[in-house]
């Protein structure tokens, strides 16, 4: 971008790079550069801009007090001919274009041949700061020569460790002209030992070639003319510097979203957490075990919150720990990248130690935050809503399969189903319709005291996830104790063990009787053994399967009338809410079956192995495609038979027959070595080709060994179908079940009464009771029952959140008010309320969430804000922002002088002051003469010209962020004229001047926008008094209420320059349009070849 100069030296604004700029072994915050060639370094502890217009006669010395780099430092005027100053600033992370790339790899390319030639290692900038003086005229004070003109470039790149000046000159014409002195200085000084400046040989060679004012006919380091690389860097800049840490690894660190993806939200409160199967206690690695448990203590709510992490960690290795009040309340979830167990320095080094650079020792924590993105519960982050964080995936839908034999569907309908065979409790599709997850259970008669009892219950369950294969339960005959199964292969189980399967995928057990299967994304399977081998099976179906549930479980809509949905896709009818009767839900279970005894009895295909057939075939063309064109799909071999048979050799899917289709991925497979399809398969196609029987191809399928279905998995190419997952043989005698009728008219009303009292009013533990002659039995399903309904209670009541505000700005002995909003995803009635300790005088009502408050000093507080309902709350404590501003200072809340972290969410820091300047800004700008420039930092005083002269003072503090105070100084300053060297200057008079300016000469005006009131606006605003008060009105080209203005970029509208050959360069208050393209040979307009001028013209510059 151009940088416009109106008056004969002017400075650049701050130039701040994100990593700092490490320069002679000290890391800066800033930098500025003036049209006189030279680059001044700053911390944010330093607020005077020094403007330099003529370099030190003998070069530097390395007693300058002020580090600087003089790239070509002669006293230059860019109010005369043409000349014109750009800079532009590049962000590795940000690479908007084309040109962009080509500085980054051109600098990256031209420092490593530096280094190479040193045996130093390939450099990769972070952050570029390309400086262009073109065509520059000297200063003149009786005769202006246009043709003498200098031409330059500095390149200033840093990868936050090392930094460059890479130096180009081109076009340097400057004759001797009217000045007097001829000092032209290239180097540059840390202003304290360590400085080095080109010296021309011989050292009085000024015009000539290889002379001080012609570089571009010397022969730099890099062994080119006109081109110079300096190593900056020099001696390690100390570790200890936490700032500097801090920007470096945030630098480094990707955006959160290419590797924060899958990871849970932190459940919102502690019961939450307790129950969340996807979460658990905090386990501390083997190696450097103490140390971590020490860092992470020290993050915000670590030291006396209890900590629960997800049991899973996503592709990347990620996962996330929750911290909450031993009162329930989430405090804060850490997002780690380096999660997983075998990443334990990293996790030091890349999740733990950025915290306390950039919270606890540095005013930087946004960085942080921007990295590690910190959850609150329901997708809110810090600052607000987070796309980095999940947002709220809503209570689970949660279904129970238990006792003798009863259900809970998702929805939370009750009913019985009494019968014998393996069953689809759940299955859960796509948003496609593609089978994602089934789950199955195969029901036994129930045996007490080796007597059967005319009820069923679980004895076997299956769970088949596509991406994770097969979890199977059983009940063990010996004795109590879970037999657990991961793809066939039995595994150990033991009280609180994890066993980490694949990626997204682990196995957890409370309990030798009880373990869950967890799996990505938060779906869950819970399964516990009770007493006479009785399994229940609790699922969490997450919201993404919501509308995609079938089986047992029902219909997931939250409408307890569609709960029963038959296989075949026909509704069972219930009234009133009730479930329909036990004769109807019997044959709504059987829908569901996957056993020989089903189809024999019924007639029908269970569900386990039908698909139906539309008439156009738009149901089966997804799933025979998959199958017959790419010999691979979700569907197994058998049902694409079956699907055969029942359209009676019809064509479908586009004309093919799907006799044909099966036969050729026979072909295909038996054609690969050492693969012969199974007899039975074989016997299976022939027969749908043959146009047997349905019966006959049952049989024939019935028959064939579960290895078959395995076999056309690993060989076939199609998914292993979950109809395999568990294969029973039918009772030898018939099942007769008792009815829940016969149950209850068989007990006497009395002994009704006294059940339903000891079953505190649950029907199920009644009918268990009465069905086992065994009380402890209808305990636990009591139990199980209340399980149940305890979790929906816990995952249902989401706390309310504040979600706003989250920064409060206040002064010391200044009242304010802030109104807290927050937002309950029940839409329940919230309170508000302070938390001990709070701060003096601070009050906040419970209704309207208004905070009053008037801070009497700056000592350090905490102010946390509670809103509750009547199930459960959350926390806020927001960043405080204090400042105790004297003599009439008006805060910055920009800056930070000092910074103070207690270990709770309130960062609280102290800020420095400074007096409002007459230069653009909020920062001092000085100018010297030739007259005292030997003095300036060298031990000297400074003169004062045309600013202010304020010594920072050290406000009494702030409580948070980013702010510093800029107060107002009632002493009188020094002016004095600024003048140009020349041979008849005189010595400048000084003469006391008033605050602000000469323009204002009365300090007993009652005028409340001028001295002796301070500025009562922002700086570009209008102050307009009315006599007892004043209104602000921010200047045109900003926006604002006066108090603040932003200037408005009006770049950001595509139309603001003409094409696409313009670059747009916004100015405070406005803008102009400078042509990208423009040649030199052309006289106006804007050049038509797409060529990077500066690249090309100039040769070796960018």
């Amino acid at each position: 971008m151009g940088l416009p100069m109106s008056t004969a030296d002017g400075n650049s604004p701050y130039i701040t790079p994100p990593v700092g700029f490490p320069f002679m072994g000290k890391l800066y915050d800033r930098l500025f550069f003036s049209d006189n060639g030279l680059v001044q370094f700053q911390t944010v502890s330093e607020n005077e801009k020094l403007l330099l217009p003529a370099p030190y006669p003998e070069g530097f010395k390395g007693n300058e007090s002020q580090p600087m780099l003089a790239v070509f430092w002669d006293d230059a005027d860019l109010t005369l001919g043409e000349g014109k100053l750009f800079y532009q600033a590049y962000n590795q992370l940000n690479l908007s274009d084309v040109y962009s790339q080509i500085v980054f790899n051109r600098t990256a390319d031209e420092v490593s041949q530096f280094e190479a030639q040193r045996g130093k290692p390939p450099f990769t900038p972070l952050w570029i700061l390309k400086i262009t003086w073109d065509h520059v005229l000297p200063v003149s004070y009786q005769k202006i020569n246009l043709s003498e003109t200098n031409t330059f470039q500095s390149i200033l790149a840093t990868d936050g460790s090392r930094s460059f000046a890479l130096l180009h000159y081109s076009d340097m014409s400057w004759g001797p002209g009217q000045r007097t002195h001829h000092n032209a200085l290239i180097g540059y000084t840390d202003g304290v030992n360590t400085f080095h400046s080109e010296i021309p040989q011989p050292p009085d060679n000024l015009f000539d070639q290889g002379g001080r004012y012609r570089p571009q006919t010397i022969v730099g380091n890099t062994g080119q003319l006109g081109q110079l690389v300096y190593d900056l860097t020099g001696a390690t800049v100390v570790s200890s510097d936490s700032q500097r840490q801090c920007q470096v690894w945030a630098m480094k660190e990707p955006d959160p979203k290419e590797w924060a993806q899958g990871l849970a939200p932190c459940p919102c409160t502690r019961a939450q957490a307790l129950e969340d199967l996807g979460f658990g206690p905090e386990t501390l690695p083997a190696e450097n075990g103490m140390r971590v448990k020490e860092l992470r203590g020290l993050r915000w709510g670590g030291s006396g919150g209890q900590v629960f992490q997800s049991i899973l960690f996503n592709k990347q290795g990620a996962g996330k720990r929750c911290v909450y009040d031993p009162q329930g309340p989430l405090l804060a979830g850490y997002s780690e990248r380096y999660f997983s167990g075998d990443k334990t320095q990293d996790h030091i080094d890349k999740d733990l130690l950025p915290f306390q650079w950039c919270c606890a020792q540095s005013p930087l924590c946004h960085l942080y935050l921007a990295k590690r993105p910190l959850d609150r519960c329901q997708g809110y982050g810090w600052a607000s809503t987070d796309p980095n964080i999940p947002g709220n995936r809503g209570a689970p839908g949660i279904g129970l399969a238990y006792g003798s034999l009863h259900f809970v569907t998702l929805d939370g309908s009750n009913y019985t189903f009494k019968a014998l065979g393996v069953f689809v409790i759940a299955r859960l599709s796509s948003s496609t319709g593609s089978n994602v997850f089934t789950l199955q259970g195969q029901t036994a008669v129930l045996e007490t005291n080796s007597q059967p009892k005319r009820v069923p219950a679980l004895v076997r369950i299956a769970a088949y996830h596509q991406a994770y294969g097969k979890v199977e339960w059983r009940r063990s005959v010996s004795d109590e104790k879970l037999i657990m199964l991961i793809n066939d292969v039995e595994m150990p189980v033991s009280a609180g063990a994890v066993y980490l399967g694949q990626q997204g995928f682990a196995v957890r057990c409370s309990s030798v009787q009880s373990c869950a299967a967890v799996y990505e994304g938060g779906l869950n399977v819970a399964v516990w053994s009770g007493d006479a081998g009785r399994l229940t099976v609790l699922v969490e179906v997450p919201q993404s399967f919501y509308n995609r549930t079938v089986g047992l479980l029902g219909l997931w809509s939250s409408n307890t009338t569609d709960d029963f949905l038959l296989s075949n896709g026909r509704l069972l009818a219930s009234s009133d809410n009730n479930p329909p009767s036990e004769d109807k839900l019997t044959a709504f279970g059987q829908s569901y079956g996957c056993t020989t005894q089903h189809y024999m009895q019924t007639g029908q295909y269970d569900d386990c192995h039908h698909i139906s057939i539309t008439s156009n075939c738009n149901g089966v063309v997804p799933e025979c495609h998959r199958v017959t064109q790419n010999g691979s799909g979700s569907s197994s071999v058998m049902s694409l038979a079956f699907v055969l048979v029942e359209t009676t050799n019809k064509s479908v899917c586009g004309g093919t027959k799907v006799s044909t289709k099966l036969s050729s991925l026979l072909r295909r497979t038996s054609r690969r070595p050492g693969v012969t399809p199974p007899p039975p398969l074989l016997q299976t196609i022939q027969a749908a080709q043959d146009g047997l029987s349905q019966d006959r191809i049952r049989i024939l399928y019935n028959s064939t060994p579960r290895r078959l279905a395995c076999w056309v998995s690993k060989h076939g190419g199609a998914v292993p179908v979950p109809e395999s997952l568990l294969f029973s043989t039918p009772p030898l005698t018939p099942f007769q079940p008792v009815s829940t009728e016969e149950l209850m008219s068989s007990a006497s009303p009395g002994t009704l009464a006294r059940l339903q009292q000891t079953c505190q009013g649950s029907m199920q533990c009644v009918h268990d009771i009465l069905a086992t002659d065994n009380t402890g039995l209808g305990l636990q399903t009591l139990q199980d029952q209340q399980k149940v309904q305890n979790l929906a209670i816990t995952f249902g009541s989401m706390p309310p959140i504040v979600s706003e505000p989250i920064v409060i700005r206040c002064k010391v002995n200044s009242t304010v008010r802030v109104q807290f909003l927050a937002q309950d995803a029940n839409r329940d009635a919230f309170s508000f309320s302070l938390l001990y300790p709070r701060p003096p005088q601070a009050t906040i009502g419970s209704g309207d969430g208004v905070l009053v408050w008037t801070p009497l000093n700056i000592q350090p507080v905490l102010l946390t804000v509670q809103v509750s309902d009547y199930t459960s709350s959350s926390l806020l404590s927001p960043v405080l922002q204090l400042c105790n501003c004297l003599n009439g200072g008006s805060c910055q809340y920009q800056s930070v002088a000092e910074n103070h972290l207690q270990g709770k969410f309130q960062r609280q820091r102290l800020v420095g002051g400074q007096t409002p300047s007459k230069n653009k800004g909020d920062n001092m700008e000085y100018k010297t003469t030739r007259a005292n420039e030997r003095h300036l930092g060298r031990g000297g005083a400074r003169n004062r010209l045309w600013g202010v002269y304020a010594q920072q003072v050290s406000a009494a503090g702030t409580v948070e962020i980013e702010q510093t105070c800029v107060k107002a100084n009632p002493a009188f300053l020094e002016l004095t004229a600024s003048v140009k060297e020349s041979q008849t200057a005189s010595p400048v008079e000084r003469a006391p001047l008033p605050l602000w300016s000469t323009k204002f000469p009365s300090l007993l005006s009652t005028d409340f926008c001028l001295p002796p009131f301070p500025p009562p606006c922002h700086k570009m605003a209008n102050c307009n008094s009315t006599g007892y008060n004043y209104t602000c009105s921010c200047k045109p080209g900003f926006t604002g209420d006066g108090q603040e203005c932003t200037d408005i970029d009006e770049c950001e509208n595509p139309a603001a320059c003409p094409n696409a050959k313009y670059e747009c360069v916004n100015t405070p208050g406005s803008s102009y349009c400078s042509c990208r393209y423009q040649s030199n040979k052309e006289s106006d307009g804007c050049g038509r070849e797409l060529v990077f001028c500066l690249y090309f013209h100039w040769g070796s510059f960018y």
